[in-house]
């Protein structure tokens, strides 16, 4: 029996810079009355994209920590989202939310990994990590390099 993983998958992107003419025809029986808009912004280009190898939710105590999280990450981020309704500064909320996860008694912990390294002989150590505590960095760090770039989005999946 094996456990299905809900992989995270965060990207960011950047309206992309139109080079040359580009003319968008909507297809279909409602023709140009089909809700689409033509704007500089409607085309964007990924900038970065990071998919840990491990499971982020892993080191998680709570259930309800969890639901918290995954409403100020994946869903906020959620493609279906428009890149104007996920800014990166949206991303201060999460990030204060894992910080208060992560400084709380009992809330979350250091989980096995699913890498191994070979010691001596025959034996092998699991890596041990704190999911919560990885994202937290990380989400920082994309929070502090791509803030500042106007149009820039974030989309978590």
């Amino acid at each position: 029996m094996s456990i299905e993983v809900k992989r995270f998958r965060l990207s960011v992107w950047r309206p992309a810079p139109v080079t040359r003419n580009l003319m968008l025809i909507p297809a279909g029986p409602a023709g140009s009355q089909s809700g689409l808009k033509h704007s500089e912004f409607d085309f964007h280009e990924q900038m970065y994209a990071w998919e840990p190898r491990e499971d982020v939710w892993l080191s998680l105590r709570e259930a309800e920590d969890q639901r918290k999280l995954r409403q100020l990450l994946v869903e906020a981020f959620s493609p279906d989202v428009p890149p104007d309704q996920r800014p990166i500064s949206k991303l201060a909320d999460a990030l204060e939310a894992i910080s208060e996860i992560v400084k709380a008694e009992g809330k979350s912990d250091w989980a096995d990994n699913e890498e191994t390294v070979e010691a001596s002989g025959d034996e092998t150590i699991n890596f041990r990590s704190h999911g919560m505590l990885a994202l937290h960095n990380h989400l920082s760090w994309v929070y502090e390099t791509f803030r500042a770039m106007p149009g820039a989005s974030l989309m978590i999946r």
